[in-house]
């Protein structure tokens, strides 16, 4: 599954890129502020556990193996960009900071993520559910 995974995902991410519409954003917003205009998150595509760098694959939260993909969309529901095959080790605050795309995209505004993204300059972190 994970030499699939690896071939398939990036043609498909190649496919979708031709979806998404080529606009900005439009004026939608959170309530919880109008500079907040954007919803970021990280999702994991579990993989086989590889030969060999096997720590490159492994995210300990997900206790997996696998790739991460980030996403950002807005108010409207439209996704405006994504960034796939990012190793499954790398942390959610880590992966954001060094999108320079993201960073381009939010300019002076805010995206909404959860608690993985604390740190990170233009995303405003949501609560930490209470145990």
């Amino acid at each position: 599954m994970s030499y699939i995974l690896k071939e398939i995902l990036p043609l498909l991410s190649e496919l979708f890129k031709t979806f998404i519409p080529n606009k900005l954003t439009g004026n939608a917003h959170s309530r919880l502020s109008k500079k907040v205009k954007f919803i970021i998150d990280n999702t994991i595509h579990r993989c086989r556990r590889p030969m060999s760098n096997q720590s490159l694959l492994y995210n300990g939260h997900y206790k997996t193996h696998g790739w991460l993909s980030q996403i950002i969309v807005d108010y409207d529901g439209l996704i405006i960009a994504y960034k796939t095959m990012i190793p499954g080790k790398v942390h959610d605050s880590l992966s954001a900071t060094y999108n320079k795309l993201f960073k381009s995209i939010v300019k002076n505004n805010l995206a909404l993520g959860d608690p993985g993204f604390q740190g990170v300059g233009y995303v405003m972190v949501g609560y930490k559910k209470k145990r």
